[in-house]
């Protein structure tokens, strides 16, 4: 940016930091919820990449890489692309597709269906959030939004 003849410490200064992190903050949010809700997944699974896959992968990057990199964290970061990939794969080999008519999965028909007092066969009360439950006991509860987390779909603009 200097080479343009932008000074760099009047475009980031106190103030646009700050409101650089106000805009960032709702996409970090659901990135970490992404990340824990796969991260979650594969442990469960076991859904673990083979050592071939790592040395294959970090052979490939170290080919495009200038030397000056550190292995262990490329190591940490090949590991992490590559459960990502394969949770997804899991994911999308099992998932199931139900077509429902329209507007039975809006909010208040998803009221209807799932009460707030909704327990499950434990007695655990369930969140409710439009068209899913997710039992607060389960690890998920952390990451699936709440009936109280802003959506898009929950907030049409």
């Amino acid at each position: 940016m200097e080479e343009m003849g932008i000074d760099v410490k009047q475009v980031f200064n106190a103030d646009s930091i700050q409101q650089l992190r106000e805009k960032s903050r709702p996409d970090a949010i659901e990135i970490v919820k992404r990340d824990l809700a796969i991260a979650e997944v594969a442990k469960r699974e076991g859904l673990e990449p083979a050592p071939e896959e790592i040395a294959s992968r970090m052979q490939a990057l170290t080919a495009q890489l200038d030397r000056n990199y550190d292995p262990d964290r490329l190591r940490e970061v090949v590991i992490d692309e590559l459960r990502e990939q394969k949770t997804l794969e899991w994911l999308r080999e099992r998932a199931t597709v139900e077509l429902v008519p329209p507007g039975t999965l809006e909010s208040d028909s998803a009221a209807e269906i799932f009460p707030e007092n909704n327990t499950d066969a434990s007695g655990d009360q369930d969140q409710v959030d439009g068209d899913s439950v997710v039992p607060e006991h389960s690890p998920l509860a952390d990451v699936a939004p709440s009936a109280t987390d802003e959506t898009p779909e929950a907030n049409p603009t």
